[in-house]
C-alpha cells in the first residue's frame, strides 16, 4: 500500500494575499478626500418665486469661521441649475446628501411646487428629507434661523410631528400624494409670531401642485387624529355654561356685587391626547354618498372648568359627554371646510376609488365629493386626571 503524498502550496497562497493587500492600498489612495471643514454640508434649504426666477437659499455651518452659520443664495430658470449657481458662490463645495428640511416659500408654493418635486425625485443623494411651507418667503425663515444650532428647524418639525399634533410629512409621502390620484397634498406651516420667534403653525393644503388652504394648529390636530396612528397632541375646548353658572351670576347682578373678571375663560380647558384609533368608511344609500368617521381616544385632562367637580359621577358624565359632541362638531366643521375649499388631503378619493369599478378623478371632485355628506361619532375615555384639592 502506498503512502498518500499531500502537497501544500502555501507560496501561492501567501502571494494572492499579498497582491490583494497592495490592490488595496492602490485602490484606496484613488478616492478622493473630503475634509468636512472644507464642505458646506447643507441642512436645511429653501425656495422661492422671485423675479420671475427660482431663488434658492441655502443655509450650512461653516466650520472655519467659530462654528457661525452661513447663507448664500442664488437665482436660476430651473432647479437642476440652482446648486451649480449656489456653488459658484461659495468658499466651500456645496455638499446636499445631508440636507434634513426643505422650506417653499409662500409665493412659489401659490405658484406651483411641481418642477422642485420632480428634480428632487430624481436626486439619489437626497434623502428622505420633511418639507414645509412658510408664512413668508423662505429666505426671511433661514435668515431667523441663521444663530440657531444647525438641526433646529428638524429638530422643531419632530417635536412638533412626535407631541404637537402636527401630521407627519416626508419625502415619500408628499411624492405619493403628488403623482398619486385621489388625494392632495398637505404641508406643515411654518411662521415667525409677533416675537420673532419660529413656530409651527398649522398646515397647507395643495391642488394639484398650488397651494390652495391655510388651516390652523387646532384643525392640524383634528386632522391628525382621524389619519394617523400617532395621536398625541393638546386640544382646548370651551365647554357651555351650566344652568348654575348661570343662576350665580344673575344673583351677583341682582345683590349689587361686582366681582373682578379672572382673565381667561373659565369654560375652556385643554386636553392631552394620548392614543386611540379611528376607522374611515363610505358608504352609498340612493345615491348619495356619506363618511363615517368613528375615532376612539384616551386622554389626559389639563384641568377642568371651575364648575365642574370630576368627583361626582353627574359632573364627570356631563363632562365626557361634552367632549365628545363638541370635538365631533368640530371634526364634521373641518371636513366640511376642506369640502368647501374642494380639497382632499385625506384621501376620501382613495376610499371611494377601492370601492368603484370605473374611477375618474375630474368626475369624482366635481360631481361626487362635493355631494358627500358626514357623520363623525367620538369615544372618549378620561384617563389620569391627576390630583386635585
Amino acid at each position: 500500500m502506498m503512502n498518500s503524498v499531500k502537497v501544500y502550496k502555501q507560496p501561492k497562497f501567501i502571494i494572492s494575499i499579498i497582491v490583494t493587500m497592495v490592490i488595496c492600498l492602490i485602490l484606496s489612495g484613488c478616492i478622493p478626500r473630503s475634509i468636512i471643514d472644507e464642505l458646506g454640508i447643507t441642512h436645511t434649504i429653501g425656495v422661492d418665486a422671485e423675479k420671475g426666477k427660482i431663488m434658492a437659499t441655502v443655509l450650512y455651518p461653516n466650520y472655519t469661521n467659530s462654528n457661525k452659520a452661513s447663507i448664500i443664495k442664488a437665482a436660476a430658470d430651473n432647479p437642476a441649475t440652482l446648486k451649480t449657481n449656489l456653488g459658484q458662490k461659495s468658499q466651500n463645495q456645496i455638499v446636499i446628501g445631508q440636507i434634513r428640511t426643505f422650506v417653499f416659500g409662500v409665493d412659489y408654493s401659490k405658484a406651483g411646487i411641481s418642477r422642485v418635486l420632480e428634480t428632487i425625485c430624481k436626486d439619489a443623494r437626497i434623502g428622505n428629507i420633511t418639507f414645509v411651507i412658510s408664512d413668508s418667503k423662505a429666505e426671511d425663515i433661514l435668515k431667523g434661523i441663521k444663530d440657531a444650532p444647525p438641526l433646529f428647524l428638524s429638530h422643531l418639525i419632530e417635536t412638533s410631528v412626535q407631541h404637537e399634533g402636527i401630521p407627519k410629512t416626508n419625502l415619500h409621502t408628499l411624492l405619493a400624494q403628488y403623482y398619486g390620484s385621489g388625494i392632495d397634498i398637505y404641508l406643515p406651516n411654518i411662521s415667525f409670531d409677533n416675537e420673532k420667534q419660529l413656530r409651527m403653525n398649522g398646515l397647507g393644503i395643495f391642488k394639484g401642485d398650488k397651494l390652495t388652504l391655510n388651516v390652523s394648529n387646532k384643525e392640524a390636530f383634528l386632522f391628525k387624529i382621524i389619519s394617523e396612528k400617532n395621536k398625541r397632541g393638546y386640544y382646548d375646548i370651551t365647554l357651555p355654561k351650566k344652568d348654575n353658572q348661570k343662576t350665580n351670576k344673575n344673583n351677583e347682578n341682582q345683590n349689587g356685587k361686582q366681582n373682578e373678571k379672572k382673565p381667561g375663560n373659565e369654560n375652556n380647558f385643554a386636553f392631552n391626547s394620548l392614543y386611540g384609533n379611528h376607522k374611515i368608511t363610505l358608504h352609498k344609500k340612493d345615491n348619495e354618498y356619506t363618511v363615517n368617521v368613528n375615532l376612539k381616544l384616551n386622554v389626559e385632562l389639563k384641568g377642568t372648568p371651575e364648575s365642574i367637580n370630576i368627583e361626582k359621577k353627574e359632573d364627570f358624565h356631563y363632562l365626557q359627554k361634552s367632549m365628545e359632541k363638541i370635538l365631533a362638531k368640530d371634526i364634521e366643521t373641518f371636513l366640511i371646510k376642506l369640502q368647501k375649499n374642494e380639497v382632499d388631503p385625506l384621501g376620501f378619493g382613495i376610499i371611494y376609488r377601492s370601492q368603484s369599478k370605473e374611477w375618474n378623478e375630474k368626475n369624482f371632485y366635481k360631481n361626487v365629493y362635493p355631494k358627500m355628506k358626514f357623520s363623525v361619532k367620538t369615544d372618549l375615555n378620561l384617563r389620569q386626571m391627576g390630583v386635585g384639592e
